[in-house]
This record gives C-alpha cells, structure tokens and sequence, in this order.
C-alpha cells in the first residue's frame, strides 16, 4: 500500500512539473494554472493519510512525538532553509530566481515558518499541518472518534470559504481541511474502510481509473474559464473545489486499496518522483528559469 502512495506522490510532483513547464511555454497553457495545486492537494492528502497510517495507530507519549517531529524536521528544515539563504545569496543579480524576498519581514516570516514567497510557501502550511497533526495524534490516542476529526475538518474549511488566506491563496487555511480529512482517512483506513473497500475492489478499481483520468485531464483553468468550476480564481477552482476533493480523496483511497487499475502508480519513474517529491518541487521553479524565454 505505501509504495503505491508513494507512486501518488510521485504522480503530484509530476502534474507540478508539467505546469511548471506550462507556465514557461513548453507545454499548453491551459495546463499552467492550477495543475501544480491539484498536485498539491494530492500531496496534502496522501501525506495526511499515511501520516495517520505510520503513527496515529500507536499511542501518543513523548517519544514517538519526538520520533515525528524529528523525522519531519529532518526531511523538511535543511533544503528549506537552504533555499532561503540561496534566495538571500543569488536573488540580487538574478533577476528569474523564483524564490524572492521583497523585505526583512518577508525573511523573518519564512524562517518562523509562518509563511514563504514563490512555491516555498507549501512549507511552512505542512509543517503547521504537522502541528496540528499531533494534536490529532493526540485526540485519537485518548479516544475521540475519526468523526470528530471530520468536524474539525470541516470547521477548518471557514476561514478559506470567508476568504481568509492570501491572494495568491498561500495559506495553511486552504491546505488544512485537505490534511485533516486524509488523517481521518488514514484513522478510519483499518477498521472500517478497507475491509468495506476491499469487498467492493472492482466499484474502487472502476473508481480509482476515473479518478486518475479526471486528475490528469480536469485542468482548473479550463474548467474555471468555461464556468464549471466553483469559483473563477484557481484557489476556488482547485482547493475550494468540491468536485477536486472527491476526486482527490476518491483517488486516495483507491490507491490505498491496491487495485490493478492504478498499477501504473508503482512504475519505477513514479516511485522515483514520488521518493524525491521535495526535491522536485523546489528544484523544478529553479530550473524551469534556467530556461530560455
């Protein structure tokens, strides 16, 4: 199951690469605006899910917080912060560096992890996601119900549906309910969903198929421009999308389950991509300007 997860990962940083090269030219433009969030999103899900997987299931005391928040410190801090002294160090004389800083403020915020210019700004959302995670963690070891998790999901949807984030949309309010419902799943993933899924493998392989077509053919920016989008910006039309979150949870649980249809998530490419996800994404902005216009 985690090897096919991690191939999800790896198809989330393979639609941020392609919107990447989108938005330099290479590839249609209608794949530049808003494939790399539906990426994201399914990074954020996949991630909340297997986080719920590997160590929700345990009780929560102070050495396995420990163990998760080193291990997530570890993976994140040391390209993150690398990329904010390389933003600092190269920004001045190259003008195309995608991770730039207009003020002291702007370097204070990124190194607090409150929140980061240009595709940096995932960072500090995950890692406030991590947080919240373990008292999710938490929660659970003391025998609130993944219900409760639902609700908590679902009150983290308002400040996104009020408009509360940035206009850019860099903010954990638009990441967190993506997050807390993957942990939910994952809560939920062996006791009750996945004997339901597996009796039902030919509904989930039928659903997963669909579901990774639509993620690699819906482009927010068409649906958004011809109106069948739930709102015209491309937060709306991708992370405040009802229809991108079920297909997005839809694809996660299907993959979860295994079924024959997603085998091309265990392709050695995937599972490459999906491995160095982190790599992928903050290299990508970085060589996609290396590029002639």
């Amino acid at each position: 199951m985690i090897a096919l997860l991690v191939g999800l990962r790896g198809l989330s940083a393979l639609l941020i690469v392609v919107a990447a090269l989108a938005g330099a030219g290479i590839l249609p433009a209608e794949f530049g605006d808003g494939l790399d969030q539906v990426g994201l999103m399914i990074f954020i899900a996949t991630t909340g899910f297997v986080h719920a997987i590997r160590y929700a299931h345990d009780e929560s005391h102070r050495f396995a917080v420990a163990d998760y928040v080193w291990a997530r410190a570890r993976h994140v801090l040391p390209l993150y912060f690398l990329a904010i002294v390389a933003s600092l160090a190269i920004s001045g004389w190259w003008d195309e560096w995608p991770y730039r800083f207009e003020s002291v403020a702007e370097v204070a915020r990124a190194v607090f992890l409150v929140n980061a210019p240009g595709e940096l700004w995932i960072v500090p959302a995950y890692l406030q996601c991590c947080v919240l995670f373990l008292a999710a963690w938490w929660m659970w070891s003391r025998g609130w119900s993944v219900w409760s998790l639902v609700a908590l999901a679902a009150i983290s949807t308002i400040p996104a549906f009020l408009g509360w984030y940035p206009q850019s949309g860099h903010s954990v309010s638009v990441v967190l309910p993506y997050f807390v419902v993957g942990v939910a799943l994952g809560l939920a993933w062996p006791g009750s969903l996945e004997p339901f899924a597996v009796r039902h493998l030919g509904v989930v392989s039928v659903v997963g198929g669909l579901s990774f077509i639509l993620v690699c053919i819906n482009a927010p920016a068409v649906r958004a421009e011809r109106g069948w989008a739930f709102g015209e910006t491309i937060v709306a039309s991708t992370w405040l999308d009802p229809f991108n979150a079920i297909v997005v949870f839809a694809l996660v649980i299907a993959t979860a389950t295994r079924p024959i249809a997603l085998a091309v998530l265990g392709t050695v490419p995937l599972l490459v991509l999906g491995q160095y996800w982190y790599v992928v994404y903050l290299v990508t902005p970085v060589l996609v300007a290396l590029l002639p216009s």
